[in-house]
């Protein structure tokens, strides 16, 4: 984007050249819009945490959901789930979450040590190390 990223020309040019880009791959095929149903649902229903719910909603098997995302996203269905949970925990750290072990129960992580442990791989620090990097 421009100098301005909250210019409002700018913010126009760049959807207009995204379009662009995107624009050989219309329209959506039948896999396409599946996928994206996936990643929608998986946003709106952030109490999945196995891949057997996620197949069991789009009515495909655990193997063909697999070939599917890694097809279409480039992963596999597990690490859709996980990033997706750890995104929320980025949103309740800075919300200022009670307990990293509360945190970890509500997003369905078996104790707190296992949250952590994923939290650091993805992210490179713990949710402690993260907390301390952010501006205040």
């Amino acid at each position: 984007m421009d100098d301005d990223p909250h210019d409002p020309a700018a913010h126009a040019s760049a959807i207009a050249a995204v379009e662009r880009r995107l624009a050989p791959y219309l329209p959506v095929d039948e896999p396409g819009l599946l996928i994206n149903e996936v990643v929608a649902w998986l946003r709106d229903h952030p109490e999945v945490t196995r891949v057997d719910e996620l197949a069991a909603h789009v009515g495909l098997s655990e193997r063909s959901l697999q070939r599917l995302v890694e097809q279409r996203v480039g992963m596999s269905p597990k690490w859709l789930i996980q990033r997706r949970r750890l995104h929320d925990a980025v949103e309740a750290l800075k919300a200022g979450a009670s307990s990293l072990a509360d945190m970890a129960a509500r997003l369905g992580y078996a104790d707190r040590a296992h949250f952590t442990h994923d939290f650091r791989t993805v992210t490179g620090m713990t949710p402690g190390e993260y907390l301390g990097d952010q501006p205040r």
